[in-house]
């Protein structure tokens, strides 16, 4: 089975198709154990950039898109390397033939092997782009399936939106927060607990969102302004779909659940607690906020509506704070001080690479000989990995310099909910201490 895609943001100069090309051709990603899976067609791959170049300029066709990159993913240990590169050279000949220039090659680097295309948005015959609207990826998909069956591989059948877009369903495969993600759980958490779709959005309203009917049922959760539509939310959300969903659940009025009865819990230590390590500053915060954060997640669903939003969205996005907590605990930050210096370091590494990347570029536009060109875009190849860690540090010193103000009144507002869920009986007393004090006034709960 193999997918299509037109992949975003294509490149607008020269400068941006030579790093695609050099992106696509990769040695370390495209070199299998025989032989490197890389092609062309009607032009040259170490001169490609260059031919692009010309064709544009001969046909005054020097704005716009210089070039165009699409996709072709097999499904994991469907296909050899060699059946995958032969399927992309036979939809480059189906779409493109000899009227436009094409790069292609087959990445091995993941454990599905994809195919690579780069198009010159230029035609070598009559000078007219190429038009990638959706009648030409309709068109892709036709073809991309034909030569699927002709290789005796699956096809997708009847193919059914989810509902997400793909960057959406990249942030939320990573643990990131997304609105519709949030309307889609509070949705299945109420659920249960309504009768009829009314009596839906009103338990959607109690909790802070606001209802727009007209032609289509919107939802707008509290934090935005912005209105969803229930029919975009995917399958199953839909109001004829939750009507279909109300008909299986067993009505549960609220105020009718079982109070769950506090239980004594014993352990024995080995040890004593003077071999405790204690983390303070920023790294103690974020190790006792995730605690807190993974402790939400193994809630019961109807329970977690109880805390706040913010709370709900940063539970959404744990993943993120353990990321930023190895950093804080790999490069032993305490204060805030200590994270500027850190950034500070990390620029000037960035810095670095970056003139050190530019000029094994410039080294590369000179190169004489293959082996020359396979070296250099191994080494710029290693630059790139490393600046995108970089930036990566970059990003979670941001996200840690931003939530320090908010963790400790999210962490407060969490503790409040428990203690006054643990007064009415609702959850089992095991975030009071000994004394009876109460957490949300405890001065060290905080910390």
């Amino acid at each position: 089975m193999a997918t299509t895609k037109r992949m975003p943001h294509p490149p607008k100069n020269q400068q941006g198709v030579a790093k695609l090309i050099a992106y696509v051709t990769n040695p370390t990603k495209t070199t299998g154990e025989t032989a490197a899976f890389v092609g062309s067609q009607n032009c040259t791959i170490p001169t490609a950039a260059r031919e692009f170049q010309a064709c544009r300029e001969r046909w005054g066709k020097t704005s716009g898109n210089y070039a165009y990159h699409f996709e072709q993913s097999f499904k994991p240990g469907e296909a050899t390397p060699e059946e995958v590169y032969q399927c992309g050279v036979e939809l480059a000949q189906s779409l493109f033939g000899d009227e436009y220039q094409v790069v292609l090659a087959t990445h091995l680097d993941r454990e599905h092997l994809h195919n690579h295309f780069v198009v010159c948005a230029v035609s070598l015959k009559d000078g007219h782009k190429l038009q990638t609207d959706h009648e030409f990826l309709r068109r892709m998909r036709r073809e991309n399936d034909r030569i699927c069956r002709e290789h005796g591989l699956s096809v997708v059948e009847n193919p059914q939106s989810s509902g997400k877009s793909y960057a959406e369903w990249i942030i939320e495969k990573n643990g990131g927060f997304t609105w519709r993600g949030q309307i889609r759980g509070d949705i299945d958490t109420l659920l249960p607990q309504s009768s009829n779709i009314r009596e839906l959005l009103r338990l959607l309203q109690e909790q802070g969102y606001t209802v727009k009917e007209g032609k289509y049922l919107a939802l707008s959760p509290p934090g935005t302004n912005r209105y969803f539509r229930l029919y975009k939310l995917g399958k199953g959300y839909t109001p004829e779909d939750l009507a279909a969903r109300l008909t299986g659940y067993r009505y549960v009025r609220p105020g009718s659940l079982r109070i769950q009865q506090p239980r004594i819990r014993r352990a024995r230590l080995n040890g004593t607690f003077r071999q405790i390590r204690r983390h303070g500053g920023l790294t103690g915060r974020y190790y006792v906020y995730l605690y807190r954060l993974r402790k939400l997640l193994g809630q019961p669903a109807y329970r977690q509506t109880r805390y706040p939003y913010y709370c709900r969205k940063d539970a959404m996005q744990v993943r993120e704070f353990a990321e930023d907590l190895r950093f804080l605990s790999d490069h032993k930050i305490r204060t805030l001080s200590q994270l500027g210096k850190a950034v500070t370091v990390l620029l000037d590494e960035q810095s670095g690479l970056r003139q050190s990347r530019e000029t094994l570029r410039g080294e590369l536009a000179l190169a004489e000989t293959p082996e020359q060109m396979l070296e250099l875009q191994k080494q710029i190849a290693e630059t790139h990995d490393r600046l995108r860690d970089l930036k990566d540090d970059l990003k979670a010193c941001e996200r840690i310099y931003q939530r320090s103000r908010t963790i400790r009144d999210n962490q407060k507002a969490m503790i409040q909910t428990e203690y006054t869920d643990t007064e009415k009986g609702l959850i089992e007393d095991g975030s009071r201490s000994r004394s009876g004090r109460d957490p949300s006034t405890d001065r060290y709960a905080g910390r």
